[in-house]
């Protein structure tokens, strides 16, 4: 992950290479766009909201296009999230079947990504940006902002993780912020305690 703000859209095309090879996602071929972020804070007491997402993955003319906001080049690890996500949305697109409970309510298929996000080793990674204060400055005012991404819950995201580390055998990640470490541990607790969630995973991963 960067460990500075990105400048240029190359610099995001290079990260996205990256998170592929690393997610084992190589052989997806799609078109990403940078998208022009609208709204922000015009003054002290104006914020326009922007109606567009943070990212966004569609198939348009049978090819694939992924697209990130602008506005993320000043945040390495949500950029990452995001970015993260959207690869998550295409590789899924390659499965046959769609997450159960998808046909009935259209936001399952939006939690499942963000599972897969964890199940593609981002897990750490989308937990650390799901909720995020930033500091801003100006010459009329200086304050916090804070925003969340993503569909599931920090505390979803959290036990995700903890699964997926049980699964490989792990206990620890080392990266995760502080202030997680404490969910994370007591997540751990409760798949020792309840060793039947865990088992049915076992039998699932052993088939594929």
């Amino acid at each position: 992950m960067p460990s500075k703000p990105l400048e240029t859209h190359d610099e995001v095309v290079a990260l996205t290479k990256e998170l592929q090879a690393y997610m084992g996602l190589e052989y997806l071929q799609f078109e990403l766009v940078q998208e022009i972020a609208l709204g922000g804070q015009v003054s002290t007491f104006v914020v326009v909201p922007s109606a567009k997402p943070l990212g966004t993955f569609r198939i348009e003319d049978g090819e694939a296009i992924i697209t990130y906001s602008e506005r993320l080049l000043s945040s390495p690890s949500l950029l990452t999230a995001v970015l993260g996500h959207e690869l998550c949305h295409y590789a899924m697109q390659t499965i046959w079947e769609a997450p159960p409970g998808a046909e009935e309510e259209p936001m399952i298929e939006e939690l499942a990504t963000d599972l897969a996000c964890c199940y593609f080793g981002l897990g750490v990674i989308v937990a650390n940006s799901a909720f995020e204060f930033a500091q801003h400055t100006s010459f009329e005012s200086q304050g916090w902002q804070a925003s969340f991404s993503g569909y599931l819950s920090e505390e979803g995201r959290i036990f995700s993780l903890a699964i997926h580390l049980a699964l490989r055998g792990e206990t620890q990640a080392p990266t995760l912020k502080p202030h997680l470490q404490k969910q994370l541990s007591k997540a751990l607790e409760r798949l020792q305690a309840e060793s039947s969630i865990l088992q049915s995973l076992q039998s699932v991963v052993s088939r594929v």
